[in-house]
C-alpha cells in the first residue's frame, strides 16, 4: 500500500512539474527542478496525509478483528441456546413419559367410575362410554407423544426438510395437542435452517 501511495505521489509531483516546467520553458536548470521536487515531495501536508491513511488503515484491520470475534461468539451462544432447548425439551418429554407410566401402572379399580345403577328389569347392558372413551383419549395422546417425539428425532439427526414436514404434518393432526406450542417453535427453527 506504501508503494503504491509513493507511485501515485511522484506521478502527481511529475506532472505537475512538467507542467510548471513546460510553463517555464528551459529557463529553470535541472538542478532547480530537482530541489523543487524534493520540496514538494518534503512538504508536512503530504506526510500528514499519509500517516492519517496509516492510522485508519490499522483502525479498520482491528474493527474488523472485533466482528469476527463478536459473530463467533454469537454463534457459539446461539448453539449453546439450542442445545439447552433441545436438552430441556429431551428433559421433558422423559419427565411426562415417566409420568404417563406410573398412571398406566395404577390398577383400574383405583380409579373411580360412575356406572348407572344396573337395572335388573331391562335387559340393555350398563353404560360403560367412560371406560370405552379413556382408552380413545389415551391412545391420542400415546400417538401425539410419539409423532412429536418421531418429528423431533428428525430434527435432531439434522434433517430439517424431514423434520419441517413432520412438525407440520403434527400441527395439522393435534393443533390444540399438549406439544402443540413446542412443535411450533421447533417448526420454525427448521424453516430457519432450510
Amino acid at each position: 500500500m506504501k508503494k503504491r501511495t509513493w507511485v501515485i505521489l511522484v506521478s502527481l509531483l511529475a506532472s505537475t512539474i512538467s507542467t510548471t516546467a513546460f510553463s517555464a520553458g528551459n529557463e529553470q536548470s535541472i538542478e532547480e527542478r530537482v530541489k523543487r521536487m524534493e520540496r514538494l515531495v518534503n512538504s508536512q501536508g503530504l506526510v500528514d496525509i499519509m500517516v492519517r491513511v496509516e492510522s485508519m488503515q490499522s483502525e479498520l484491520q482491528r474493527l474488523v478483528g472485533e466482528i469476527e470475534v463478536q459473530k463467533h461468539t454469537l454463534d457459539e451462544i446461539k448453539k449453546r441456546q439450542r442445545d439447552l432447548y433441545v436438552d430441556l425439551d429431551r428433559r421433558i418429554l422423559q419427565i411426562e413419559r415417566g409420568s404417563g407410566a406410573s398412571q398406566r401402572s395404577t390398577p383400574m379399580q383405583s380409579m373411580p367410575m360412575e356406572q348407572a345403577p344396573v337395572d335388573t328389569k331391562s335387559h340393555v347392558a350398563p353404560n360403560r362410554t367412560k371406560s370405552i372413551t379413556q382408552p380413545v383419549a389415551k391412545k391420542k395422546k400415546e400417538g401425539e407423544q410419539v409423532a412429536y417425539q418421531k418429528a423431533f428425532d428428525l430434527l435432531r439427526a439434522l434433517r430439517y426438510e424431514k423434520a419441517t414436514e413432520a412438525f407440520r404434518q403434527f400441527l395439522s393432526d393435534y393443533p390444540n395437542g399438549r406439544y402443540a406450542h413446542i412443535a411450533q417453535y421447533w417448526l420454525a427453527e427448521t424453516s430457519y435452517h432450510t
